[in-house]
């Protein structure tokens, strides 16, 4: 259960990504352009040093995508475990539980005890 929750909140986290970064494939290029405009009205071939810095770290950008990608995989493992683990914890406090109860059925089970607690 615990690893399914996981994989659907990074695909739901995504999802919710994905608009953002849609509307950056059209609005990056035309904010460089009329950046690189106004500059170059302003300093004129000088603007050029900016626009050859910029494209000389977009491989560089590239590169730190890919490793934070490469990254996300253990992160959602040690995640997945994480919730194993509670999971297993909140099972052995009551031994009346099976273990395939899902965490909607706990949270009823649970609502008399946290009740008498505060």
């Amino acid at each position: 259960m615990g690893q399914i929750v996981n994989l659907m909140s990074v695909d739901a986290q995504k999802f919710q990504d994905a608009p953002a970064f849609l509307h950056m494939v059209w609005s990056a290029p035309f904010t460089v352009a009329v950046a690189m405009y106004f500059l170059w009205q302003e300093l004129g071939v000088s603007s050029l040093a900016g626009l050859a810095v910029m494209l000389t770290l977009a491989p560089i950008n590239v590169i730190v995508a890919q490793k934070t990608r490469m990254l996300q995989v253990p992160k959602t493992r040690v995640k997945c475990c994480g919730a194993v683990r509670c999971r297993e914890v909140l099972c052995a406090r009551n031994p009346d539980w099976k273990r395939n109860t899902s965490p909607v059925e706990m949270i009823p089970e649970w609502s008399p005890f946290f009740l008498n607690v505060y």
